[in-house]
């Protein structure tokens, strides 16, 4: 079965289960960098909102051997979960004031979402893009499920606002909703281990790995948020870095592992930036979903600026 004939005959299976009841179609989704995925939409009629199921992921396990009828299943569960919520008050959403408690903001990259920016409100820095986002209040279940949207130019209009008071809103709201974490490498792999040893009784990583790993990984520490979504955003937070750099006593490099999370190593002895972009190229290219890539570029935060720059030779 192709990936085509896949998506119709999921959206046929479940027109057929929920009967008369609801619409169900098969929208495009743009993602980060320009990322595309499928998205199966329910549509009950005595609902105004309803939940985007991505089939892309369903179409690989299924591929793997997963029985169709598991999928269906899983995803009429999917729905049925998020169909408990109670419906949107579009008003509000209508008022800035109800609603800028809620804005947050994200890095992505600028080059790989050019035309995603085209109708977005967004903030330049470095070759990266600052996007805004707003959680809904009503629908906000957890730090890693809550309900949001992208802010794009008919927002602002809406609201009667401009990207400064935007941006002065996430600047505030960004680090309370969304706290930073800085762990050392190391101790994220022994966790990892033990980790794997409550779920599966056994670790997948060998001995021989994990003193390697702990060895290459003393002196990286990683950057990312208490969500651990699109935590690459805390290197923006007020202090973050200069407070990382106080304790360490000097500058360091950032390297962009992806748009969750950061590489901070501090800037002592020789180091060839060359080396560290292409680790961080390879990272990229080899290791990560296109979606989650943030830059193929390493930065340097210097304490007596308090700036973060391209890093260079």
């Amino acid at each position: 079965m192709t990936y085509y004939e896949f998506l119709n005959e999921i959206r046929r299976e479940i027109r057929n289960r929920m009967g008369n009841n609801a619409e169900v179609t098969i929208i495009q989704v743009p993602k980060n960098n320009g990322v595309v995925l499928d998205g199966l939409i329910i549509r009950e009629q005595e609902r105004n909102i309803t939940p985007t199921i991505y089939l892309n992921s369903f179409f690989e396990q299924y591929q793997r051997g997963k029985k169709k009828t598991d999928i269906l299943n899983e995803i009429l569960q999917l729905y049925a979960k998020c169909a408990k919520d109670k419906d949107l008050d579009i008003g509000e959403i209508c008022d800035f004031g109800n609603v800028k408690g809620g804005i947050f903001y994200r890095v992505i990259n600028y080059e790989r979402n050019r035309e995603q920016l085209e109708n977005v409100p967004y903030v330049r820095f470095l070759d990266l893009a600052i996007v805004f986002y707003c959680r809904v209040p009503s629908l906000e279940k957890n730090e890693k499920e809550n309900a949001c949207f992208q802010i794009r130019e008919e927002h602002l209009k809406m609201w009667e606002a401009d990207i400064g008071d935007v941006y002065r809103e996430a600047i505030h709201h960004t680090p309370e909703l969304y706290p930073p974490e800085i762990s050392c490498m190391s101790e994220l792999l022994e966790k990892m281990r033990k980790q794997q040893l409550k779920e599966y009784g056994e670790s997948r990583i060998s001995p021989e790995e994990l003193k390697l790993g702990q060895e290459v990984s003393q002196k990286l520490y990683v950057l990312t948020n208490s969500a651990q979504l699109y935590g690459a955003s805390c290197m923006l937070y007020h202090k973050v870095l200069f407070d990382f750099a106080k304790n360490l006593n000097c500058d360091f490099y950032l390297l962009p592992s992806s748009v969750h999370e950061v590489l901070l190593l501090p800037k002592k002895g020789e180091t060839q930036v060359a080396e560290l972009e292409h680790m961080v190229q390879e990272v990229n290219h080899c290791e990560l979903d296109p979606e989650e890539i943030l830059s193929d570029h390493v930065y340097c935060y210097c304490r007596e600026t308090d700036e973060i720059m391209r890093a260079e030779e």
